[in-house]
């Protein structure tokens, strides 16, 4: 009975350390760091407990090996050789001691030579503000699904209605008065003057006043000419008659 306790135990264990060492995982890559690439590109993994990698390897898309032989608890920032990180179609894979295939990233490009870089994010890769060292800059889900509700609003409309817009008549019923006497101006000049218009609201406009004010003193600077020369006539009619009469005395 003990041994078989004792077996129970010792598998219990190995399953225990087993579930410990697959708790690891590459969590962040950059591929394209601002300026100068060389030992400047890392991966970033993180065990949420100590876990002993020796034996691990990392492998790039081209199959180049990575060797691992240390241990990690949380984050670690691994620097990669020279080359070991292309900037398009990148595509890493960690295996264990045993060669088994523990995870693969996306297929992955950065070619913005800047901060930002490939983050784990619960099952997918998304392309974030570098967070080395620190915990992911990840979106969750409430906050990705109200960004792509904001993302896939629907455009407004041309056809939604619209406020309509005031329109001052007054303004059209001037506009259209002088337009017509313009035309009637250009087709005879002369009787620009006797043109008589309706204005907006009954309101006789102040050039139509003007103009029969000046019918007005014509025809009183004619009449009154006409007046001199009846009165200039009689005038010259009796001193004709006035030299007539002194003649005839003599």
């Amino acid at each position: 009975m003990k041994g078989g306790t004792s077996i129970i135990l010792f598998i219990f264990i190995i399953l225990n350390l087993s579930s410990i060492s697959a708790l690891a995982r590459m969590n962040e890559i950059e591929l394209n760091p601002a300026g100068d690439d060389n030992k400047n590109e890392w991966i970033e993994l993180y065990s949420d407990s100590e876990s002993d990698l020796s034996g691990w390897k990392i492998t790039n898309a081209k199959g180049s090996e990575f060797l691992l032989n240390f241990s990690i608890e949380r984050h670690y920032v691994l620097y990669t050789p020279y080359r070991f990180l292309s900037n398009e179609k990148q595509k890493l894979t960690l295996f264990n001691r045993d060669g088994e295939s523990i995870q693969e990233s996306d297929e992955i490009t950065d070619s913005a030579n800047d901060e930002r870089t490939w983050q784990y994010c619960g099952g997918r890769w998304e392309f974030l503000g570098g967070s080395k060292g620190e915990k992911n800059a990840c979106e969750s889900e409430e906050e990705k699904v109200i960004s792509e509700d904001k993302n896939e609003a629907p455009e407004s409309s041309s056809d939604e209605e619209k406020e309509p817009e005031t329109i001052d008549e007054s303004s059209d019923e001037t506009e259209l008065i002088e337009t017509n006497e313009n035309r009637q101006n250009e087709a005879n000049p002369l009787l620009a003057q006797d043109v008589i218009k309706l204005e907006p609201k009954g309101i006789k406009s102040e050039k139509v006043w003007k103009s029969r004010t000046g019918q007005i003193k014509e025809y009183s600077l004619a009449g009154f000419a006409l007046l001199c020369a009846v009165v200039l006539a009689v005038l010259w009619r009796m001193m004709k008659n006035g030299k007539d009469t002194i003649n005839n005395d003599f």
